[in-house]
Order: structure tokens, then sequence, then C-alpha cells
């Protein structure tokens, strides 16, 4: 394991410190960058491979996540030729994720090098004690019945009155009555909502307090996103109209009963 400092100073805004497992030669080449979705199309892992391999054989490093799908497919084409992967990695260096992908993070770390600006130490721990020690919790999970308000007055009880609440994800994990109590009341700092629990309209008690910020459900506004969430409708959308499966389908249980 090795520190290897603070970053570059051509990035706009480089983290403190970068921790590395690996080789740091395998930094020294020409480097490109492959990233792109975990739930890919088979034909989709098989390009990233082919582009790892042949980037790796002309001599290019090849940059990418430890993910499922196109991050993962990329290294192992890279690993075909013998080459040296660069992985980067949001968690420490001593928490293996995604658990699937164990072999491919001891190939890349053994052959080429992982990179994370996560310290160590991290660790798994349960709802009580992620709510009692988070400074900041950012809810970031799919909508229901099992998540429906998974995060209530109890929840709110636990967090720290410094504590800052963030919701991206989908409205009614929060229950927002209970909140906007906790927010009236100090029991906890603050809170960003950019979902609601009964879209369109917003809870009234959390409309004048000053210390929430709320936004229209635009957490996804930017060009490259909405341009990939349209590429994945019409990508489904052509699979099922010609007889393919769909990429992405939410109940793909009921794919064998088409006719």
């Amino acid at each position: 394991m090795a520190d290897i400092g603070v970053p570059p100073r051509d990035d706009p805004d480089p983290p403190a410190v970068l921790f590395a497992l690996g080789d740091l030669a395998a930094l020294d080449a020409t480097r490109v960058a492959i990233v792109g979705t975990r739930r890919c199309t088979g034909t989709g892992a098989g390009f990233a491979r082919e582009l790892g391999r042949e980037l790796s054989e002309a001599g290019v490093a090849v940059v990418s996540g430890l993910a499922l799908g196109i991050d993962g497919a990329s290294h192992r084409g890279v690993l075909d030729a013998g080459g040296r992967p660069v992985g980067v990695v949001g968690s420490g260096l001593d928490v293996v994720y995604p658990s699937r992908h164990r072999d491919l993070w001891t190939r890349v770390s053994g052959e080429g090098v992982l990179l994370s600006e996560a310290p160590l130490g991290a660790r798994y721990v349960d709802k009580a004690t992620l709510l009692r020690e988070s400074d900041h919790l950012v809810l970031v999970l799919p909508y229901s019945a099992s998540s429906h308000h998974a995060i209530g007055a109890a929840e709110l009880a636990l967090m720290k009155p410094t504590a800052t609440l963030t919701n991206v994800a989908r409205g009614g994990i929060v229950d927002d009555a209970a909140l906007a109590e906790a927010l009236r009341e100090r029991r906890i700092a603050a809170a960003g909502l950019d979902v609601f629990e009964n879209e369109p309209a917003v809870h009234p008690a959390l409309l004048d307090l000053p210390n929430v910020v709320l936004l229209p459900h635009i957490g996804s506004a930017t060009e490259a996103t909405r341009r990939a969430m349209v590429g994945c409708a019409a990508d489904n959308l052509v699979a099922a109209l010609t007889g393919g499966v769909p990429p992405t389908p939410i109940n793909p249980e009921v794919l064998p009963l088409r006719p």
C-alpha cells in the first residue's frame, strides 16, 4: 500500500491525498479512461473488453472503475492482453466492492494498480449505527414498499443535531412531515431535498424553514444524463418491438411469458 501524496496540480478539484495498491509505474503510459453503465448488454460488455485489449496492445493504459458492466469488462480486456490496468475505486483499498469482482480486484492490483482517495478502515454497520454516527446522510436507493418512510421520526431521532440529510432518491423514502418537525426543532441541522413525498406538492411545513434547500426534482438535469436516459429508453423500446430482450427491464420475470 502506498500513499501517492498530493495529486497533480492540473486537477481542478483534487482530493487531499491518493492511496495506491499495486505498481505505480502503471501510471507512466498514455492513459485513456473507459467508463460506462453497470447494466450493459452483452454486446456492450464485449465491445468494452475488446477495446481494452486493443488499447493495451497499443501501449495505452486503460483507466476505469471496478464496477460491474463496462468498467470491469474493459479491465478484463487489458488483462487478456497482458497489460497493466489502472483501477479507480470509491471505497478504501481494504474493502473489495463489488464483492463479485474480488478476482478482478486481485488481478488489477497485482498486475497494475488500484487508486482511491478514500482512507482505509471503512466498515459495514447496521442502520442505527449509521444514523447515529453520520455527519452527512445522503439517500440514493429505489422506492418500494419496504423503503417507504425508511427515514421517519424514529430514524431522525437517532441522528446528530449537527447532521444533515440529503434525499436525491425518491419521494416517500423520507417522512416529510417528520423531517419538517425535526428541522423546525433543530434535532438535525439541515436538509436538502430534490424529491418529495407527494410530488409535485411539497409539504407546507417545509416551505418556511430556513435550514432546508428544496429543488423541483432536477437532480438528473444535465445534458449528458438526459441524453443517456433517452438512449436507454430508446434501446429498450427498439429491443421490445423487434423481438429482442430489453437491456434494462424493470420486471425481467415476465420476459419468458412473451408470445
